[in-house]
């Protein structure tokens, strides 16, 4: 069952792109976080969802991701949006870029790995899937799915617009053979 959720709309990216709002959900399960990732802009242009990570995935393929935590444990990190991507990227501290480094302190770099997925609209919807086992995800208009051999989620999203909770309703699927 979906054991939480926790949703807040970030305005700090308003200043740097005009008319640009990004909300982002957290549902939790027992095994599963997913994060919805909601992002309009005043007109079309490149919309990205970075991630920094503290290590290399040891897999990688157009947005699907396994993520070795230690030697004996595993997470399957996968990405989609409702809009084509244009690009799934990895990058470990690129010498002549910013991407793949992180900063704990003012004039530090310190190496990460920077996943990125990129569209171009006026609107995406990002879904990412942290689970222990492989996620199959779709994101289309109002609904998405997170798929697992174990079941999943049926994600109901409302128009931003209209309503204040952007979840409308989150059903259980049944378990796959």
């Amino acid at each position: 069952a979906c054991e939480g959720k926790v949703q807040w709309l970030e305005t700090s990216y308003s200043n740097l792109v005009q008319g640009c709002e990004h909300w982002r959900t957290l549902l939790v399960s027992e095994d599963t976080v997913v994060v919805i990732d909601d992002v309009a802009a005043a007109s079309e242009r490149e919309i990205s969802l970075h991630w920094l990570l503290a290590k290399e995935p040891a897999l990688s393929c157009d947005g699907e991701y396994l993520l070795k935590v230690d030697e004996d444990i595993s997470c399957w990190m996968t990405v989609e949006s409702d809009q084509d991507c244009l690009e799934h990227s990895v990058v470990k501290a690129s010498p002549n870029s910013p991407r793949g480094w992180y900063s704990r302190h003012y004039l530090q770099r310190l190496p990460a790995t920077s996943i990125v997925t990129v569209t171009e609209a006026k609107s995406a919807v990002f879904v990412t899937c942290f689970s222990t086992s492989k996620a199959r995800l779709s994101v289309f208009e109002d609904v998405v799915e997170v798929g697992k051999t174990k079941g999943g989620f049926r994600i109901e999203m409302c128009n931003r617009a209209m309503y204040e909770d952007m979840i409308k309703s989150v059903v259980l699927l049944e378990a796959t053979s």
